[in-house]
């Protein structure tokens, strides 16, 4: 009776078993992430973002990185990380520096390193203009022309951002880098904790196990090697099972 119940197929049905409740847990967790992962764009899980102060401050996105912002006229326009904002609205996403920003009647100009982006005075807009040489600051004079200092260099424009000029150096009011009052400054570092981590982002982390750091990713590893003994032990099982079967039926015969 002891033997019967030491038998290595007894301890294989048992491991059989326990393996699955193990990694069943991990199993739905990981199908439950897959199937949305794979309708990323159904859902707009890459455009939707993450704003649980929780979930946030698990990723670390307590206090983010310094602003970088020109006032123009009422309005503020700055950049934080690779996303540049009007007042606390986000206008685009460009990993270049921005340098500058000058109000005109037509429009607003943001100045990057080497583009110009055209804004309403809503904050909608209304055009990009790449720049061939690097851009280090814009500034404007009271017939609204505009300037911009290059390498060696001030480039100016009549009409509108239509060509370009060499000048000598004019007297010109350049846009300078002012500090945010404090709670704007809070309002915008909210705003733009709250557009960093999308859906799609979370998902792959806790499909991945990235979430939880080394622990998770071990975790999800270890699940896949118990998988691969479920499978292998439920394989031998089955094989089990049937030439058993087909011993008794021969038997019978």
């Amino acid at each position: 009776m002891k033997n019967a119940r030491k038998s290595p197929w007894r301890l294989l049905y048992k491991l059989h078993r326990y393996l699955g409740l193990a990694v069943s847990v991990i199993l739905i967790l990981l199908a439950i992430t897959g199937i949305a992962l794979n309708h990323t764009d159904d859902w707009q899980l890459n455009s939707r973002y993450i704003k649980s102060p929780t979930l946030l401050n698990w990723y670390g996105l307590n206090r983010l990185s310094d602003i970088r912002s020109y006032k123009v006229g009422p309005h503020w326009i700055s950049q934080l990380d690779q996303r540049s904002y009007f007042n606390t609205q986000a206008l685009t996403t460009n990993n270049q520096l921005l340098v500058g920003a000058i109000s005109t009647e037509p429009f607003i100009v943001l100045a990057f390193e080497k583009q110009l982006l055209l804004i309403s005075d809503s904050g909608s807009i209304i055009e990009k203009i790449p720049l061939e040489t690097p851009v280090h600051s814009i500034g404007v004079t009271g017939q609204d022309t505009v300037f911009i200092r290059l390498d060696t260099q001030i480039k100016a424009s009549h009409d509108g951002l239509l060509s370009w000029q060499t000048v000598s150096d004019p007297s010109v009011l350049w846009s300078q880098e002012t500090t945010l009052t404090e709670p704007l400054s809070d309002q915008l570092q909210q705003t733009h904790r709250q557009h960093i981590i999308p859906y799609e982002r979370f998902l792959l982390d806790l499909h991945s196990g990235r979430l939880f750091g080394p622990v998770g990713i071990f975790i999800v590893d270890l699940s896949g090697i118990l998988l691969i003994l479920l499978s292998v032990s439920g394989c031998w099982i089955w094989i089990r099972h049937r030439l058993k079967s087909r011993f008794h039926n021969k038997r019978l015969r």
